[in-house]
């Protein structure tokens, strides 16, 4: 990747970092290795301890979510520094 193409995406997660959108309706903006947790625990089940693991991981990279008494994940945002 040129440096320029890095400089466009950073400025394309900025935009998304300000706004109030559920990340999880707006995947093709997420970085790629927020992707790859994605990916990873979709084909877990949904219960609460695999929502914590989900999350924690999220955390780890800079981005949380909301889960609720269903135990599938929403709300998917980057956190504010």
């Amino acid at each position: 990747m040129r440096d320029n193409d890095h400089i466009l995406l950073e400025e394309a997660y900025d935009d998304v970092e300000h706004s109030n959108i559920d990340l999880f309706d707006d995947y093709d903006k997420l970085p790629p290795h927020i992707k790859d947790i994605i990916e990873k625990y979709s084909e877990c089940d949904n219960d609460y301890k695999t929502c914590e693991r989900f999350i924690a991981e999220l955390k780890e990279n800079g981005y949380t979510a909301d889960y609720g008494l269903d135990a599938i994940p929403f709300d998917l945002k980057k956190i504010q520094n």
